[in-house]
């Protein structure tokens, strides 16, 4: 019987760990969703990113938010309403404590009506919460081979 007590307790634990990985997976798959939705937007990219943030770009360069932020707003394009969109594949995440490490596929695809991406990243991100929000410290964009 006390076998019976311990593998009952035991698988318990299982599933309520499961659960709280299912809705902290489904929280970061959300923050990034938001995210994505307005990227063309300061304000997000100024609570998306932390203030300590390491981004590696595609490009091999090495920046942090700063370099973003006040890029966005330098900006010499005039606003105008784009008919590209951006959309998340393959998201996987990984708890670790404190943090989580995000991977997914970065899709932009250039219209609503596009089937196919016109391009493909491949994105790794560490994210810690900081004040009720996933904050990324750590960034890495790999354009994907065709």
């Amino acid at each position: 019987m006390y076998k019976s007590i311990k593998y009952s307790l035991a698988l318990s634990l299982l599933l309520l760990a499961g659960g709280a990985n299912a809705s902290l997976e489904s929280e970061v798959e959300d923050r990034l969703n938001w995210f994505l939705s307005g990227v063309n937007d300061v304000e997000v990219h100024d609570e998306f990113w932390a203030s300590d943030l390491i981004y590696t770009s595609s490009s091999g360069t090495r920046f942090g938010k700063s370099t973003i932020i006040d890029g966005m707003r330098s900006s010499t394009a005039p606003e105008q309403e784009s008919s590209a969109w951006y959309g998340a594949e393959n998201v996987t995440v990984r708890s670790l404590g404190e943090a989580v490490i995000l991977t997914f596929e970065l899709t932009l695809y250039e219209s609503a009506e596009s089937s196919e991406p016109a391009q493909r990243y491949f994105n790794t991100g560490v994210l810690i919460k900081r004040d009720g929000s996933w904050q990324a410290t750590a960034w890495q964009a790999t354009k994907a081979a065709e």
